[in-house]
């Protein structure tokens, strides 16, 4: 999905292609599956679970939609606007998939039969619609990260396409937006180094500085925990939020991983995670952090789990509410993983845009590799 938040119009993951020089091969996790997308090159960015239990992505390159089944079978779905570059995605309340399209400067639609309908009217143009998300309110709302925009946009689609701009008032230009368990929309401002939150009611906003400087807060999502997580791409660590704007970080264990998008989703065994946890730190570490076994599995018994990429460390990662960060190499070296999704039959899938795949990490397999 992205990363240099001095990007032009280049999904939120592709502009760190450049940087994947010299990165050891990962080991094979044995809980880790791939498929390749039909189209070559298509450099996939963004998935999420849809409506009829599919995995819906985007191909930034390739201009489509597409769509894998549980079983490994693809359909793509081509874009009308040529090179739209279509970024994230997100399931709607009316059952269809939507997505913002960079360089098309529209709001897409496709539904679960592949009919791809798109939404420009209303949207100014050069805006760069970048990420959306399902609203509390029945409506969906992205974001418009355009630079030359001086106060920032976001802007809200009902479902049947009409389309309404807000000018927000900040500097910062919001990136990615996610509705949170308060009922408001939050996002990341990128380039300000802060967390915004918009009340959908009244277009007030709120700001909150991100401790780390320079950070570049990148993806943000609703956490099962009722906070707002969000991944730090230079600060490399992972951010949670308070309803009421309280920030904790937590660092990626991996130098410099560029963690990128991050989702609630599927909560591993207590047991299999602590025994991951051992052979990763070694004794001595893992008795200092969780005193022993039982201590372990009761910590982690108690917590909720969301998952993220780390486009340079070639990893996915978990984090769980408490803060307790695991890291699972992936098999293809140098995938530049970005989006991430709960899946059904509880797995993790997520887009390898330098490999060209859609992966699945199998969280009831996971062992210590």
């Amino acid at each position: 999905m992205k990363p240099h938040p001095t990007r032009s119009l280049l999904p939120l993951g592709f502009l760190l292609a450049a940087l994947f020089v010299g990165l050891p091969a990962a080991a094979d996790t044995g809980s880790v599956v791939e498929y390749a997308v039909p189209t070559t090159g298509s450099q996939p960015v963004s998935i999420v679970t849809g409506p009829d239990g599919s995995l819906w992505f985007t191909e930034f390159a390739a201009n489509k939609i597409g769509r894998l089944s549980t079983n490994g079978t693809f359909d793509e779905f081509p874009i009308l606007t040529v090179a739209s570059q279509p970024d994230e995605l997100a399931a709607g309340p009316d059952g269809n998939v939507w997505f913002a399209e960079t360089a098309g400067n529209k709001i897409g639609r496709v539904t679960p039969t592949g009919d791809v309908t798109e939404f420009g009217a209303g949207i100014s143009p050069a805006s760069q619609p970048t990420a959306i998300v399902a609203g509390a309110d029945g409506n969906l709302w992205f974001t418009e990260r355009a630079l030359a925009n001086p106060t920032g946009r976001i802007g809200r689609i009902s479902p049947s396409g009409e389309v309404t701009e807000y000018g927000i008032g900040i500097t910062g230009h919001p990136l990615v937006i996610a509705a949170g368990s308060d009922g408001n929309l939050w996002f990341t401002e990128s380039p300000g180094n802060k967390i915004g939150r918009i009340d959908p009611a009244t277009m007030a906003v709120s700001e909150f500085p991100v401790p780390t400087f320079q950070s570049a807060p990148w993806e943000i999502t609703a956490g099962p925990d009722g906070n707002l997580w969000f991944t730090e791409l230079l600060g490399n660590k992972i951010g949670r939020i308070s309803t009421d704007g309280e920030i904790t970080e937590f660092p990626v264990p991996t130098p410099a991983s560029r963690p990128n998008t991050i989702r609630p989703g599927p909560d591993p065994n207590p047991a299999k995670n602590c025994v991951f946890q051992r052979g990763r730190l070694g004794e001595e570490a893992f008795v200092a952090r969780y005193g022993s076994f039982g201590g372990c599995v009761s910590t982690l018994a108690a917590t909720r789990t969301l998952w993220f990429s780390e486009q340079l460390g070639n990893k996915i990662g978990q984090v769980t509410t408490g803060g307790d960060i695991f890291e699972f190499p992936l098999p293809s070296a140098n995938s530049q993983p970005n989006g991430v999704a709960a899946g059904p039959g509880g797995a993790v899938w997520f887009a390898e845009q330098a490999r060209n795949k859609i992966g699945r990490l199998d969280v009831d397999g996971l062992g210590p590799g």
